[in-house]
């Protein structure tokens, strides 16, 4: 059986170490009243202004979410008797409106779907150059790693070769194919493809439409790559 070691009178007779500390600490408060009234003050203010920010944006939240759902419902019942390319003129007339929604309401995530819509409505009646600006607004407001943020870039780059300035989709095409992400970037591979075999630029075309093969086997664009680069020099 192991001894247990005996404590010499001196040491039995030395203070507890946290007895110790707790008294030195009850004193210190007691001699610092006002420092303590301070700091407990500044406290109660960053917690309180927290709160605030965290209610005040919940609030603008569901603001702007009342008035997304409002103007959704209006578009739908505007444009219901509609089809093909009217229906997408017509819709693109809320662009604006949801643009505006959306920079009114820039730091909620309802706002930023908002500019995203009006970015979209504008794309699919063929208008551009309005499509161009709004999806450039809308870029900055999503980090690259969002897949949102990569959409964006897509959708840049088929504005841009809608407007048949295809040297100004290869930007945006790259940004995808060198992310870290590997969302889209099938598709921008053989996007740049097509866009290289417009330019003439036959060995870069065919290097993108391969990657699309090697580096995504199961992408459903693979099957379309032997057929692209058949096209090459035609």
């Amino acid at each position: 059986m192991v001894k247990q070691p005996k404590l010499t009178r001196k040491e039995i007779k030395q203070p507890d170490e946290f007895i110790t500390f707790s008294n030195k600490a009850f004193r210190w408060l007691k001699d610092n009243p006002r420092l303590i009234t301070a700091t407990t003050s500044g406290i109660i203010l960053i917690l309180a202004a927290v709160v605030g920010t965290f209610q005040y944006l919940q609030h603008r939240e569901r603001t702007v979410l009342d008035e997304y759902h409002l103007l959704e419902q209006e578009l739908s019942k505007t444009t219901k008797d509609l089809s093909g390319h009217e229906l997408d003129v017509k819709a693109a007339e809320f662009a604006p409106r949801y643009q505006q929604l959306g920079e009114n309401y820039s730091r909620t995530a309802t706002g930023q779907t908002a500019l995203l819509r009006a970015g979209n409505l504008h794309a699919r009646a063929g208008q551009f150059e309005p499509a161009v600006k709004v999806f450039e607004l809308a870029l900055p407001k999503f980090d690259s790693d969002d897949p949102r943020y990569h959409l964006i870039l897509e959708s840049l780059a088929y504005c841009y070769e809608g407007l048949q300035q295809f040297e100004g989709t290869l930007p945006y095409l790259e940004r995808i194919t060198t992310g870290t992400s590997p969302y889209l970037k099938d598709r921008a591979y053989f996007h740049l493809g097509r866009i290289y075999r417009l330019l003439k630029r036959e060995a870069e075309a065919i290097a993108n439409f391969k990657k699309v093969r090697e580096l995504f086997p199961a992408s459903p664009l693979v099957s379309a790559v032997d057929e692209e680069i058949t096209l090459i020099g035609k």
